[in-house]
């Protein structure tokens, strides 16, 4: 199953948000199975949630299984047999006062 990559004019469409919580939950809403926590890091002090939006699953699930057998989570995007890992997904930041951010939304 393929998704549609998130365009800008979607994103700028989203609601304000109280706080993580709150983008979580309408985003999961909105996007279902597709959208899920990746990681926590730091943002300049502050904790910042990435999430993952599955574009194309068959391809994602490779490069899930890449990362394992090559036990890295790094990946050479110019290999042939880490085609497309890059456009499988989009990613999704949260902080905790509710900001969202989408990375590279389509025009």
């Amino acid at each position: 199953m393929m998704n549609n990559r998130i365009s800008y004019k979607e994103f700028k469409s989203y609601p304000d948000f109280e706080n993580r919580e709150e983008a979580a939950k309408w985003l999961k809403e909105k996007y279902g199975e597709d959208f899920f926590f990746l990681r926590e890091s730091m943002d300049d002090g502050e904790p910042l949630y990435h999430y993952d939006y599955v574009l194309d699953r068959e391809t994602y699930d490779r490069m899930q299984e890449w990362k394992e057998r090559n036990k890295s989570v790094l990946f050479p995007p110019w290999a042939p047999e880490t085609k497309g890992f890059t456009d499988s997904f989009q990613e999704i930041l949260i902080w905790d006062d509710g900001k969202v951010e989408v990375i590279g939304p389509s025009n």
